[in-house]
């Protein structure tokens, strides 16, 4: 189209009566479980089964439990040490979120990540991690080694947002940290 080479997906949720369900709305609801499915895989279609009701529940349910992970103080963030090759001493350190789920225990970020950045959670999480990377940097500058440094990945939904770089600023300010 216009000089332009397009890739068209096909993504098709089918859910069949009386199969499936007896009733129209939830005809509706199990084909749209289906679609959702056919969008998460290589696409095509995807016919509804039991299967797909239970894993729709659990995404369903563990989405609600990422909107509140942080209110309810679930992520935390472990580190992964940078050591200098020149001393053999910590230089630094790479933070990682992790949440820390009641029922399910350890979410694994590859689990939660995508999910976050799907729903929109990411911006939240994002900030959190932030806050907290930049703090403990704050205080372990001031605790152990003035050049202590942690890097923290963000999502580029993150830098996308026209006053990222305004809040890390900011943050930094509030902690008294160089960039």
């Amino acid at each position: 189209i216009q000089g332009q080479q397009l890739y068209i997906r096909l993504s098709i949720g089918l859910a069949l009566y009386p199969q499936d369900t007896n009733d129209a709305e939830s005809l509706l609801e199990h084909a749209e479980m289906a679609l959702q499915m056919s969008r998460e895989g290589p696409g095509d279609w995807v016919r509804f089964h039991p299967d797909i009701n239970s894993n729709w529940r659990r995404r369903n349910r563990l989405q609600t439990e990422l909107r509140q992970a942080i209110a309810r103080n679930e992520m935390l963030l472990n580190y992964q040490p940078y050591v200098s090759l020149k001393t053999g001493k910590v230089a630094g350190a790479e933070a990682l979120v992790r949440w820390q789920h009641p029922e399910l225990g350890l979410v694994s970020p590859a689990d939660f990540i995508p999910m976050a950045e799907e729903t929109g959670a990411i911006h939240s999480i994002g900030a959190w991690v932030l806050e907290e990377g930049i703090r403990h940097a704050a205080n372990w500058r001031l605790r152990f080694l003035e050049n202590f440094t942690i890097s923290i990945n963000v999502s580029l939904l993150q830098l996308e947002d026209p006053h990222f770089a305004e809040s890390v600023t900011a943050l930094l300010a509030t902690h008294h940290l160089p960039g």
